[in-house]
């Protein structure tokens, strides 16, 4: 227990007796005396006052230390200085101060006994400044509440945690991140995807010839063609129509099947493209950290679910649309309106709010896949998407440049000039 007049010199006006006090304090091997010590470097006024009370605790710090694991008084020698001066993090003069209040608090409830909470604070404050692992009065103050050994401090804090870009962020465990993907994995998404693909735009060419059918019937059965033609005429032109659709179809089903898997080919190397624009943004400009086989197999079931539902509600909306160019002809009134575009409107508006929430989640997946959240994720899109531009732009006046040079050429040898 320590003397409350001791306690009182402490608060004494005068540096040199609040001194005197400090150093009084030093000689006792008591955790009590720590908590005082701790409490005069955090709010004494004086520098030297507060300094020396600083290093009244470590002296306290380490000779408890020794006792506890040497049994006995231990060898009195000064702390010996490092050769080297550790490299340090760059961090803030705010994220400084925050570390610190974060320390006292945590040592405040270490000693009001909520060690839970007094590691959580602990925790936080090497977070936001991981150079208190250099600090010996923070990194002892630290073990205390922890109940470890200093060594092991910074393994116990620190150990998973990198710092990149001015924030220290814990490393994802294994079962967190998409490094793991196999080849084979990503091999099956993008046939998958390929597959997909290819039957949408096969679906969507029969679905055009079904309504382009239709309105055609539609078209001959309108008052205006009728009246125009007599019936033999009428049923002679339906039948060469069905004929001609008959043969336009299939024809054009042969032909979709194989410009729909050509198509859906590009489409992936187009696909792995943006992926290889996005990873170069995600990790290149805006510090993340993920693989790009997690990338490819994240976003590539992404698209494929995504692209399958967004074309069910194009189809959807082209077949209402259609519907009411066949209706406007059934009863020859062209200006619209009814049902069908009514519907029409609402399924225009759900298909816009899914293209927002369907970037916001794409931002989502890419956050997830590069450790960052999703507004990073959307930047890294809009920035692969202007990289992506620029290249292309660049490329198309390399080729004009190119193809502009070979025909002056050719011009000049054949004496065009």
């Amino acid at each position: 227990m320590i003397d409350q007049q001791l306690i009182d010199m402490l608060d004494d006006p005068n540096p040199q007796v609040r001194t005197d006090a400090v150093k009084q304090l030093a000689r006792m091997k008591s955790q009590e005396a720590v908590q005082y010590l701790a409490a005069v470097y955090k709010t004494d006024d004086d520098a030297e006052v507060r300094e020396l009370a600083r290093k009244a605790g470590l002296y306290i710090k380490k000779k408890m230390t020794e006792e506890q694991w040497t049994g006995g008084e231990g060898v009195e020698e000064d702390e010996p200085e490092p050769n080297d001066e550790p490299e340090r993090y760059d961090v803030s003069a705010r994220a400084e101060e925050s570390s610190k209040g974060l320390m006292d608090s945590a040592m405040n409830l270490h000693v009001a006994g909520d060690d839970v909470k007094a590691t959580e604070y602990v925790e936080k404050a090497f977070m936001n400044n991981p150079n208190l692992q250099f600090d010996t009065y923070y990194l002892q103050m630290a073990a205390t509440i922890l109940g470890v050994k200093d060594d092991h401090v910074a393994d116990m804090l620190l150990g998973d945690v990198e710092f990149k870009g001015g924030k220290a962020k814990r490393k994802r465990k294994n079962s967190d991140r998409e490094d793991d993907v196999s080849t084979e994995t990503v091999i099956i998404d993008l046939l998958i995807y390929w597959i997909v693909i290819a039957a949408i735009l096969i679906i969507g060419t029969l679905i055009q010839f079904q309504l382009i059918s239709s309105i055609m019937d539609a078209a001959m059965a309108s008052p205006e063609f009728s009246s125009q033609l007599s019936a033999a005429e009428a049923a002679e032109a339906e039948e060469q129509i069905a004929l001609f659709m008959n043969m336009f179809i299939g024809v054009g089903l042969i032909g979709s099947i194989i410009y729909s898997v050509i198509i859906s080919f590009f489409s992936i190397l187009m696909l792995l493209i943006q992926y290889a624009f996005i990873h170069f943004s995600a990790t290149s400009i805006l510090s993340g950290d993920g693989s790009f086989k997690g990338l490819i197999h994240k976003l590539t079931n992404f698209f494929t679910a995504s692209y399958a539902v967004f074309a069910i509600v194009g189809y959807l909306m082209a077949y209402l649309a259609f519907q009411s160019i066949a209706d406007a002809f059934a009863t020859g009134e062209m200006s619209g309106g009814g049902g069908a575009d009514g519907l029409l409107s609402i399924l225009s508006f759900a298909y816009f709010i899914g293209a927002i929430v369907w970037l916001f989640w794409l931002g989502r997946l890419i956050g997830k896949n590069y450790d960052f959240g999703a507004g990073k994720g959307c930047v890294s899109v809009i920035i692969a998407y202007v990289l992506m531009s620029a290249l292309a732009c660049a490329c198309s006046f390399a080729f004009s440049a190119v193809v502009g040079n070979m025909l002056t050429q050719a011009m000049m040898s054949s004496g065009g000039f």
